[in-house]
């Protein structure tokens, strides 16, 4: 289950998931928990889930220098994209303030049909691959107050479903029967 928790000057949050893993297609469900020690202006708790994949390697190389001679030299390369992002405001305060208190707010939504699961690779000359979904939680402070956000990320789970294969293979079972030179009953004769 995600978990953990975040603590800052007005209060603190934490995201739980109700399950540790989801497949594709899941209803992701789950509660966000939140302690406010003094007001808050903010007036929104908006929840954030994201996947998103990145890789990153070096390649060794080698060129001609302006004399000539072979010179070997590494070219970084890195890549990133997002495999899907979902957004929802799970609750509007009224007034842009948060009272003091303790809130529980339970969130669900669906994982998209299709998508990865989720890997981490590490290889030979700091080769790294990883495909990540998190869910987020943030109370976003009003523009106008020094105050910082109250936020909270947690990895999410994704994993592939098992596949199970079938087979239509048939059994074919040949026995043979001696039947009895001398009597043709089956079996041996005594």
């Amino acid at each position: 289950m995600g978990g953990g928790s975040s603590k800052f000057k007005c209060g603190g949050m934490v995201v739980q998931t109700d399950q540790s893993f989801y497949y594709s297609g899941d209803q992701v469900t789950g509660s966000i928990y939140v302690q406010i020690d003094q007001a808050f202006p903010a007036k929104k708790l908006t929840l954030t889930i994201k996947g998103r994949e990145k890789c990153e390697w070096r390649e060794k190389k080698s060129r001609r220098d302006k004399d000539g001679h072979m010179e070997e030299y590494f070219e970084d390369h890195h890549n990133s994209n997002d495999i899907f992002k979902y957004e929802q405001d799970v609750y509007l305060f009224s007034g842009g303030l948060i009272p003091t208190g303790q809130y529980v707010f339970p969130f669900a939504f669906l994982l998209p049909q299709v998508c990865p699961s989720s890997i981490y690779f590490s290889g030979d000359d700091n080769a790294e691959a990883t495909i990540k979904y998190s869910c987020s939680a943030k109370f976003k402070a009003e523009d106008h107050t020094p105050v910082a956000d109250i936020k909270y990320k947690c990895p999410l789970i994704k994993r592939e479903m098992t596949k199970t294969g079938s087979t239509n293979i048939e059994a074919k079972i040949k026995v043979k029967i001696n039947k009895c030179c001398c009597c043709g009953s089956l079996g041996e004769c005594e």
